[in-house]
């Protein structure tokens, strides 16, 4: 996921586009974790990334990806 990022932003025709790294976790409780690990990846890395972390509460995938289009 974080190759894909950096590719995207540093080929010529998607420079300085706004890249949006998403990730789905069951419970609020497992997102607060993950969210500070992306945080703390995307700060690490020579690029800029929006971290954003979806908290599913038993909903099915494609519905979350639907509520969270970007």
């Amino acid at each position: 996921m974080m190759i894909l990022a950096y590719l995207i932003q540093t080929s010529l025709p998607w420079r300085g586009a706004e890249v949006h790294l998403k990730m789905v976790v069951p419970s609020e409780s497992a997102a607060t974790q993950v969210r500070r690990n992306l945080v703390s990846i995307v700060e690490e890395i020579p690029m800029d990334a929006v971290p954003i972390v979806m908290v599913a509460d038993g909903r099915p995938f494609g519905e979350i990806l639907v509520q969270h289009r970007t």
